[in-house]
């Protein structure tokens, strides 16, 4: 054999400990790997070892290694992958068990979610969620009774209450209100206040106390034939940034029919007295005038002050009668009756 010390593997040993190359044989007329490292001997001389493998052979434990690693990496990707989609599967279905959750507390079913006893992340948000769902279902729940009990005591007001937004729009009218106003159906939320009132005093007090005035009183009338007389008072009303009215109509149609019977007897009275006053008072001058020295006529001027006297105690005791039963049980005044 020739000398193999000027071999590149043989002068990389040398040189750096060990080394190696990959070249044809010619020895073995094939592709070699070469692979070469230094030692010593005994004596301290430097001894070169070097081994030789076919690259063939290499090629063939390669091969193997890279089908062994190919095989095992997809193994090991099956199972990795099975073992993702499920535990994905896994927290997929969770997630859609709180998604169902939420929508059926955005429907209005508080029952509470079970826990799974993972112990998790996702369980602690679903017990976040239960208590949430349970003090909002609390909540609603006084809410409902407050609003039930309003709403009832509202409807069973005689008195017409109504609620009115800021854009002038209907939000609540109990049935009284609409009773009268003498709306056949009863006014729907929402409805524009024009659509719903005709009486143009009630609706300019209602836009002045939503220019800003706070509380603005004023009558209204409804009916043509037989008339109703009503107290109206609008008060402003604000709950955090909306604001808006509230109407109240008072019946006065009692008070007013008091008021006219008032006026038209203190009328009546005043012109029956009117006459017998003027001939006492006539007659009366006439006699401290000198008439009483005229024996033949002031006897006739006495009688006629006897008579128109007579005439009105009769006036004021029929008149106080009349007065009495036509005031009724709403009265609270009366004439006293001469003696």
């Amino acid at each position: 054999m020739e000398n193999h010390g000027d071999r590149p593997e043989i002068r990389d040993a040398l040189a750096r400990g060990q080394g190696q190359s990959l070249r044809r044989s010619v020895t073995m007329r094939r592709e070699m790997l070469y692979y070469a490292i230094r030692q010593y001997a005994p004596s301290g001389a430097p001894v070169i070892l070097r081994f030789a493998v076919p690259l063939q052979t290499n090629d063939a434990t390669l091969r193997a290694f890279r089908g062994s690693l190919f095989l095992w990496s997809m193994m090991i990707l099956i199972v990795a992958g099975t073992a993702t989609l499920m535990v994905s599967r896994a927290f997929s279905d969770r997630v859609e068990r709180l998604k169902e959750f939420s929508r059926r507390v955005a429907e209005g079913d508080f029952r509470p979610l079970p826990g799974d006893g993972s112990g998790d992340a996702l369980e602690a948000l679903g017990n976040s969620l239960n208590q949430t769902a349970a003090r909002l279902d609390s909540t609603i729940r006084t809410l409902t009774e407050e609003r039930n009990l309003s709403s009832a005591i509202l409807g069973s007001m005689v008195e017409g209450v109504a609620v009115i937004s800021g854009s002038e729009r209907l939000v609540f009218a109990n049935p009284g209100f609409a009773e009268i106003l003498g709306i056949d159906v009863s006014p729907q939320a929402g409805t524009a206040l024009v659509e719903t009132v005709r009486q143009s005093e009630l609706i300019e007090a209602v836009r002045l106390v939503l220019r800003g005035a706070p509380r603005v009183e004023t009558e209204v009338v409804t009916g043509t034939l037989r008339q109703h007389f009503f107290a109206a008072t609008v008060a402003s009303v604000s709950a955090g940034k909306t604001s808006g009215a509230v109407i109240v109509l008072h019946d006065i149609t009692d008070l007013r029919k008091l008021e006219r019977v008032r006026r038209d007897f203190v009328a009546n009275v005043s012109h029956e007295f009117k006459t017998p006053l003027t001939a006492i008072q006539g007659f009366a001058e006439t006699l401290l005038a000198g008439a009483l020295d005229d024996t033949q006529n002031r006897e006739r001027f006495l009688e006629i002050i006897l008579e128109h006297s007579r005439r009105l105690a009769r006036l004021t005791g029929r008149s106080t009668e009349t007065f009495e039963d036509g005031c009724g049980p709403a009265g609270n005044w009366r004439l006293t009756k001469l003696a």
